[in-house]
């Protein structure tokens, strides 16, 4: 039977640093972080954008892929698996994307919020200004075949 290690305030949510082993408790470590904004917001807006001139990638990354995640619960891995599964390519018209590019979107359901796959800009527009509406995206195909 596991032992459950409870810190000095009676939480329970620890986490082990990959890199140094030091363990420390999410909710305390997260008060703490938010106190040391609070008190020093000068020196954390500096030390944000020292990190973000530093990490130009990473702050591209962070900013796409962070809303990714909350949103549609996609991680960075689960998203280049996917463009690489689509052969880099839009899964509607077949263009190239480009993986961090502006020009990229990461279509789903509107009911479900289930993943499709990605998009080039004019998919995407075109796909949403039909609101997943199969017989009228039907009727369009038809539209466009009779010329």
């Amino acid at each position: 039977m596991t032992k459950q290690v409870i810190c000095q305030n009676g939480h329970s949510n620890w986490y082990t640093y990959p890199t140094s082993g030091q363990r420390t408790c999410r909710t305390c470590s997260s008060a703490r972080k938010k106190t040391w904004r609070e008190k020093y917001p000068e020196r954390h807006i500096a030390a944000c954008r020292k990190w973000e001139k530093d990490n130009p990638e990473a702050v591209t990354a962070n900013r796409k892929f962070g809303w990714l995640a909350r949103v549609y619960g996609v991680t960075l891995d689960q998203y280049h698996a996917l463009f690489e599964k689509q052969g880099e390519c839009c899964a509607l018209c077949g263009n190239v994307l480009q993986a961090l590019g502006a020009g990229t979107h990461l279509d789903h359901d509107h009911k479900t919020g289930k993943v499709r796959g990605l998009l080039c800009s004019g998919c995407n527009q075109g796909l949403g200004s039909f609101r997943d509406n199969v017989r009228a995206l039907r009727r369009a195909a038809d539209y466009v075949e009779k010329g």
